[in-house]
């Protein structure tokens, strides 16, 4: 049995496989100054993780059979990443941001297969994006300083 989940698995890898990267937080420091964040991110690349249609998730059952459902809601997706994809040195958490198709997703379910094969996962668009090892929240106020604009302007 164990032989034809693996099976299974690489021909979905094969198949419907994409890269994606996977975001992890170092730390964060406050700046003092302007009250902002600063996070400072790791990321590593899976070359084959097998992202599911935006309403369709993976839902096992007590008896290891995979069925599909619905999502949780408008912008998720779930996600399979075999076990061996991921290298031996990092560890997948509900802290880490998932890139896919230059869009930004948290993970809000991560569970490991009854025969530890696999990972599957529910991610949800987020707002935040990573650039680089920096993390800044789109929003029109970050973007736009009104005094700094006003400041020019001759009535």
């Amino acid at each position: 049995m164990l032989r034809n989940v693996s099976a299974v698995i690489y021909r979905m890898k094969r198949r419907f496989g994409v890269t994606v990267k996977v975001y992890q937080e170092l730390q964060t420091d406050p700046n003092l100054a302007t009250g902002a964040m600063n996070r400072d991110f790791s990321f590593f690349t899976i070359k084959y993780a097998v992202v599911l249609p935006v309403r369709t998730v993976l839902t096992y059952l007590n008896d290891g059979f995979m069925t599909t459902g619905l999502d949780y809601g408008l912008g998720s997706r779930g996600v399979l990443i075999d076990i061996k994809d991921i290298p031996s040195d990092k560890t997948l958490s509900q802290n880490d941001t998932i890139e896919y198709a230059d869009e930004h997703y948290n993970i809000k379910v991560l569970e490991r297969t009854a025969e530890n094969k696999s990972i599957v996962l529910v991610i949800t668009k987020t707002q935040e994006a990573v650039v680089g090892l920096q993390t800044f929240n789109r929003s029109l106020s970050d973007d736009l300083d009104i005094s700094e604009a006003a400041s020019g302007v001759v009535v």
